[in-house]
């Protein structure tokens, strides 16, 4: 039983153990709004400039608001990093950067599984089951623990949900970077059709 718990725990974490470098990137990512090229664009009106500065930055908190993203300000700079709605939740390293063994302490804290009963390499990869010392002196095995309080099943439900959270906020913010990219790329014509409008 040991192995077939091991096994369908380090399967749910293994994506997000072997690309924690790219999710790391993607959180050390950042960006500002500010639109340099058509700001210097010939031509262009204040009122129109300042119009469209205002209808875009609202068009894209609602696009951040619907991708469960949101802007954390770097210093007082314009320039911010993206972060997702659960990854407040992982605390990640002051650095932005994805700790694994974190991660997957985390990840069984959430889904009911008890972090003292696992021993954790620090790649993630859940190593082993052990028993727990009880407050009464006694040790509580970790096959009772499975077995008196839930079904494996459950548990591994409760992993694959808390691990697709986070990476349903790593994809977000990846596709939240690329809108801004986007837009500065075109960001010309997008106001020159917005000026039509």
């Amino acid at each position: 039983m040991k192995t077939k718990i091991l096994n369908a725990f380090n399967q749910e974490l293994k994506t997000i153990r072997e690309n924690s470098v790219v999710y790391s990137e993607i959180l050390n990512d950042s960006r500002n709004l500010k639109l340099y090229e058509l700001a210097s664009f010939e031509g262009l009106e204040e009122n129109d400039f300042e119009g469209f500065c205002m209808d875009s930055y609202d068009l894209f908190e609602e696009y951040l608001n619907e991708l469960g993203v949101k802007k954390e300000y770097i210093g007082r700079t314009s320039t911010f990093y993206l972060n997702g709605h659960y990854l407040d939740m992982y605390k990640y390293d002051y650095h932005r950067q994805i700790n694994p063994k974190k991660i997957t302490y985390l990840l069984c804290e959430y889904s009911g599984l008890d972090a003292d009963y696992i021993k954790i390499d620090d790649t993630g990869l859940i190593t082993d089951l052990v028993p727990v010392k009880m407050s009464d002196g006694s040790y509580r095995n970790w096959e009772d623990y499975f077995l008196e309080d839930t079904d494996l099943d459950s548990y591994i439900n409760d992993l694959t949900y808390y691990a697709d959270t986070f990476l349903s906020d790593i994809d977000a913010i990846r596709t939240a970077y690329e809108y801004i990219d986007n837009f500065k790329e075109n960001q010309i014509e997008i106001f020159k059709d917005w000026k039509e409008c």
